[in-house]
């Protein structure tokens, strides 16, 4: 899940020149997000096969277009149930996610470079600084079709965060 592959490894026969004596063990398989979340991050990989999924069925992913994402954002908001604890607002830099942040921020936390903690709740932040990390419901604001691999990569990261229900707002 390399946002930026120049920068990684990504053949495993480099590893394996690097380390010989190491057993390559393959992860393939997904047990964070729902079926119907990893299926559609698969898609924008441009890949046809069914994801190796824990077999966790829920909600279908959620696209809509809309010329006034912040409005849609607190709209989902406001039609969540009270059992998600944690909301990830996802976009692609730092730059929009702050400015994101300034239409919304009486409902959400802004986490960038400098926040000390992951807590639940609502947060906005740049999708590099959620890798690694996991919420409940995830929304996407500022999709765009992407143009390339590293765009791919960046929006598949984005939909990989969501554990349970995916929103996608095309602009």
């Amino acid at each position: 899940q390399a946002i930026c592959p120049e920068a990684n490894i990504n053949n495993t026969d480099d590893l394996k020149n690097l380390y010989p004596q190491a057993e390559v063990i393959p992860l393939t398989k997904s047990y964070r997000s729902t079926f119907e979340i990893m299926r559609f991050a698969a898609s924008i990989l441009n890949k046809n096969e069914e994801p190796n999924t824990f077999l966790r069925h829920g909600e279908e992913v959620v696209v809509s277009k809309n010329t006034n994402p912040a409005e849609e954002v607190i709209k989902i908001l406001r039609e969540l149930p009270p059992n998600y604890n944690t909301v990830g607002i996802l976009l692609p830099t730092i730059a929009e996610a702050k400015s994101f942040h300034e239409k919304i921020k009486s409902h959400a936390k802004l986490i960038d470079a400098e926040s000390n903690n992951f807590e639940q709740g609502i947060m906005v932040m740049a999708a590099p600084f959620a890798k690694g990390l996991e919420f409940d419901v995830v929304i996407c604001p500022a999709f765009k079709t992407p143009k390339d691999f590293k765009e791919q990569k960046l929006f598949y990261l984005i939909c990989t965060r969501a554990l349970h229900r995916l929103f996608v707002i095309e602009e």
